[in-house]
């Protein structure tokens, strides 16, 4: 058995200042986008360095989300069969910055 070292004295502390007991774990694309709303917030625009220092994850996640955005383009593409792909242009904000 395990011993509980968590005390009435500590949930009660805990509770005063809104603790979550049951903190669900949000999903990873969830809290890149959260990132990448503050880094527009603060930078005016979503052309995060692939390499950016201050938080690396954020620089990898948003290339790749360029990356999947042009597969998607191509899909649908081919998917209508017209042969003409979809204008990579028609991303909202990730590539409304670019210039």
């Amino acid at each position: 058995s395990v011993k509980c070292s968590l005390t009435k004295d500590r949930v009660a502390a805990l509770t005063s200042i809104n603790f979550v007991w049951e903190a669900k774990v949000r999903d990873p694309w969830d809290m890149r986008f959260s990132e990448l709303l503050d880094y527009k917030g603060n930078h005016k625009d979503c052309l995060v360095p692939q390499q950016f220092p201050a938080n690396p994850q954020l620089g990898k996640w948003v290339q790749t989300q360029r990356a999947q955005y042009k597969l998607l383009c191509s899909w649908e593409s081919s998917a209508k069969g017209d042969g003409n792909p979809i204008k990579y242009e028609r991303a909202p904000s990730l590539t409304a910055d670019r210039r």
